[in-house]
């Protein structure tokens, strides 16, 4: 990651930085299996038990993630507080797997055409009153699917109150995202026999809630 910050004026801060795909070189998947059966034998009339256990399987891959284009700007208000905005670019259609003994054409076509880049918004403020410090923020994150395959996009909402005295600072901030999946169960297709099955979706809300309390002691 690489970024910087210029300050034209005593009350305006811009920044820009850029980060690089991440590379996850050392990827692996271990699976194994094992079988139980239990059988009744009507003509013996007695139960038959079993088991099988499979080899252990291991895959070895690499994951390529997106990079991240981000440019902010911010405002100060005196002594009193400040307001911030921040654009983010990251194009999701340009992740993709690789491995040394596959190459993962299709998942990595399915990535692309799946995928779109997305222009991300985030927004802060935060005011102070003698040794308390109010924040808040808001954050929109677009939907990273393309042709409207799912929703997928989300929005966060934070909130936040600090109190700084000369040795110690104590800080809570409560962070609300909300995103909109559909999910389907199955579908089917079949163009010889012009057979198209696509059933209703499942609207998923998903709501999530965190809360960080931190507690910091200035030593002199």
């Amino acid at each position: 990651k690489i970024g910087a910050i210029v300050r034209p004026a005593d009350w305006m801060r811009i920044g820009a930085s850029f980060h690089t795909p991440s590379y996850y070189f050392t990827m692996r998947d271990n699976w194994s299996t094992n079988t139980f059966s239990n059988v009744y034998s009507l003509s013996g009339d007695f139960w038959f038990q079993g088991n099988a256990q499979s080899v252990d399987g291991e895959f070895r891959y690499r994951l390529t993630t997106p990079l991240r284009l981000i440019g902010s700007l911010g405002f100060i208000i005196k002594e009193i507080g400040f307001i911030t905005g921040e654009y983010e670019y990251a194009d999701y259609a340009s992740s993709k797997f690789g491995a040394s003994d596959y190459g993962f054409n299709p998942e990595n076509e399915a990535i692309n055409n799946i995928f779109l880049a997305t222009h991300n918004l985030r927004f802060g403020t935060e005011w102070r009153v003698n040794k308390l410090s109010l924040r808040a923020g808001y954050a929109i994150y677009p939907s990273p699917y393309a042709d409207n395959l799912n929703d997928g996009a989300r929005t966060s909402f934070t909130g936040g109150i600090g109190y700084r005295a000369e040795k110690v600072a104590i800080e809570f901030a409560y962070v609300r995202s909300v995103e909109n999946l559909d999910y389907y169960m199955y579908s089917y297709a079949n163009p010889d026999l012009d057979i198209y099955i696509q059933p209703e979706s499942v609207a998923n809300e998903i709501i999530s809630q965190n809360f960080v309390f931190s507690l910091r002691y200035f030593f002199q």
